[in-house]
């Protein structure tokens, strides 16, 4: 049997994984976005507002 603080331990573990895995999945993702737009989206006179604030950035 495992004590409560041991309990503690992995379940904040456990969530700091799945946070990580979490915040990586996210940060590819929008990483793939944004390469796919540059290349197949509009041009640079068309550009939202915040890709261009990115691009200038």
């Amino acid at each position: 049997m495992m004590s409560s603080r041991t309990d503690t331990r992995e379940s904040r573990r456990a969530f700091l994984r799945r946070l990580t895995g979490c915040l990586l999945g996210a940060v590819g993702t929008s990483a793939v976005g944004l390469a796919f737009w540059d290349r197949h989206g509009p041009g640079p006179g068309n550009d939202s507002p915040a890709l261009a604030a990115l691009r200038d950035y």
